[in-house]
């Protein structure tokens, strides 16, 4: 009863043997309920057994599925913790198990949502094929595969529905582009061309030579931002909110997307807030950012540089705060050691409080990326949880929010 399309990934020997053997008996025992489960189900009675009872071990054995591939998962961020991985082999490795714990979250939760339509759907499509049955003359007792069938023909339709709404959903970066630019008076008419204000520099530039730079990237899906940030689900006019954009020369926004650079607040910080530039690759201190006919400008140069705004409006913190979080995520896969070290030590980088994103799902979504622990200290005052947890909707979306980042950076390198 794997998803359709998928066969489950398996850890390969040489790194399972590594890993504790604590670690390596949670994935047995959860493998062995997968299998136990799926043994169980080829006795599955088609005759004496509702459309119901039916989906009910459906559910089941994709739960099964589900623990399985967290077990497998949580082996390789103890493997990556243990630096048997490093952050690009243990990336590697996580990819294939996030994307069908995605895939099986996705359709878990499109049951639980749509579960009266789908045994309707499920007992039509039963009747249809029995009918046809009757015609050719086909007596015999229809097996498991015969509701299988019928399921598949119900859900897949239902699965690509919301898959292609989200893939076709046309993104229009001059809306964007606009929204930003004139909501920070980032823009101007001069000698008959335009200008674009770069908030880094402090300086205009041709409007081509500057871009709107995305501190949520546009990729991503409404439904699993949303739970991240506390909404029920984003909507499509979320992701114009001119908030979540800045204006930057092209280079520097491109560190900014690569984790080169960060924006983080200026502390102690006046109203409206003060940003600066932080650089985070210390590799490229001494490398050029950007040239312009009148400057040279390093990496370097642009350290614990005060962000110049034309007006009191800012990017909301939330957004800043994503990005700088993403950013931190970014470093530990990449091993940025001489970053992550002053992340451990007492520099202060973040210390504007705020419930911006939901506490479970980053850390998840962290240990996805990264397959290491985020420090608390840099979550513990900027985030917030609700009483009752669906811990099966946190894993999901932070799944899902892990493959989405991952093909984002992917697109973008």
């Amino acid at each position: 009863m794997e998803p359709r399309g998928f066969k489950m990934p398996c850890i390969p020997e040489r790194i399972s043997s590594k890993m504790p053997p604590a670690v390596q008996k949670r994935i047995s025992e959860t493998k062995l309920r997968k299998v136990s489960h799926a043994s169980q189900l080829s006795n599955f009675s088609v005759a004496s057994s509702s459309v119901s009872d039916f989906l009910e071990e459906k559910i089941k054995a994709y739960e099964y599925d589900y623990d399985y591939l967290a077990a497998q998962i949580s082996g390789l961020q103890s493997a990556r913790a243990a630096q048997i991985l490093d952050g690009d082999q243990y990336g590697n490795e996580a990819a294939p198990f996030l994307q069908q714990q995605a895939k099986i979250g996705q359709e878990l939760s499109l049951i639980t949502a749509q579960r009266k339509i789908i045994t309707e759907d499920i007992e039509e499509e039963l009747n249809t094929q029995n009918e046809l049955k009757k015609r050719r003359g086909n007596e015999n007792e229809p097996g498991l595969d015969f509701f299988e069938r019928a399921y598949a023909a119900t859900i897949i339709p239902k699965i690509m529905s919301t898959t292609t709404k989200h893939k076709k959903r046309r993104f229009d970066t001059s809306k964007f582009r606009k929204n930003v630019l004139t909501a920070y008076n980032a823009v101007t008419v001069k000698a008959g061309g335009q200008l674009v204000w770069c908030h880094i520099t402090g300086e205009w530039y041709e409007g081509d030579a500057v871009k709107t730079a995305h501190l949520v990237p546009k990729s991503l899906h409404p439904r699993e931002v949303g739970y991240l940030f506390g909404l029920k689900e984003a909507s499509e006019e979320f992701f114009y909110d001119w908030r979540l954009g800045i204006s930057l020369y092209k280079n520097l926004e491109e560190g900014l997307d690569n984790g080169t650079i960060v924006i983080v607040p200026i502390i102690p910080s006046a109203n409206p807030t003060r940003w600066k530039c932080l650089l985070v690759d210390e590799s490229k201190r001494a490398l050029m950012a950007l040239a312009s006919p009148n400057k040279l400008v390093r990496w370097g140069d642009i350290d614990q540089k005060e962000l110049f705004f034309r007006g009191d409006k800012r990017p909301a913190k939330r957004y800043l705060y994503f990005r700088f979080i993403i950013t931190i995520i970014n470093a530990q896969r990449a091993n940025n050691t001489p970053f992550l070290q002053r992340l451990e030590g007492k520099e202060v980088f973040w210390a504007s409080p705020g419930s911006y994103l939901r506490k479970s799902t980053l850390v998840s979504l962290a240990r996805n990326i990264s397959g290491l622990e985020l420090p608390p200290s840099l979550y513990n005052e900027t985030t917030f949880e609700e009483p009752e947890l669906d811990a099966r909707r946190d894993q999901e979306a932070a799944a899902q929010l892990a493959v989405q980042l991952r093909n984002a950076t992917v697109e973008s390198s």
